[in-house]
């Protein structure tokens, strides 16, 4: 087997220029031999991607099709605007009708409500609520807390005055 193929080599492999046989030797020396492989990928780097159709006739087909490309583009642009104006014009009716609906919904229930007497009874029963809290406020005992803090006050004010007397008879 050969040591090492030269750059000439590799030019005519990526060209395709060899059977497949030769090929495949080509490529299974790429897989042992590293530096090959870097010329291989020097090589492949400096190949020139582009076209190998003559300029003229790129140009001449891009000169046939960019019209219809165009006219293509504004065909798309004339029904999708078609297209937005409906869209538009069927939620303005829909919105106005989803509107209108929920007004007359509103309306209905509140005079369903009214005319039922259900305000009086909510209104006649957060009095009631009021007056019942009042009396049962009135009636009830002190609260515990409020039991302790009346019976130190009498403490305090029990020292006070045993102080004032003893003050005044010393005196």
């Amino acid at each position: 087997m050969k040591e090492h193929f030269s750059k000439q080599e590799w030019q005519l492999y990526i060209l395709g220029e060899y059977d497949e046989t030769q090929e495949s030797k080509m490529e299974d020396h790429l897989y042992t031999c590293d530096d090959c492989l870097s010329v291989y990928m020097d090589l492949l780097e400096q190949v020139d991607v582009g076209t190998t159709e003559p300029v003229s006739f790129v140009e001449s087909i891009m000169t046939k099709v960019e019209p219809i490309a165009k006219a293509h583009q504004q065909l798309h642009m004339k029904s999708d605007m078609k297209t937005n104006e409906l869209k538009s014009k069927k939620k303005k009716g829909a919105s106005r009708k989803q509107t209108f609906l929920h007004y007359i919904l509103a309306a209905s229930l509140t005079f369903i409500l009214m005319t039922s007497g259900i305000f009086e009874d909510i209104a006649e029963g957060a009095h009631q609520e009021q007056v019942e809290r009042e009396v049962v406020m009135a009636t009830k005992e002190p609260a515990v807390s409020e039991r302790v803090l009346d019976k130190i006050s009498q403490v305090f004010d029990q020292m006070i005055n045993t102080e004032r007397g003893k003050q005044h008879e010393s005196e």
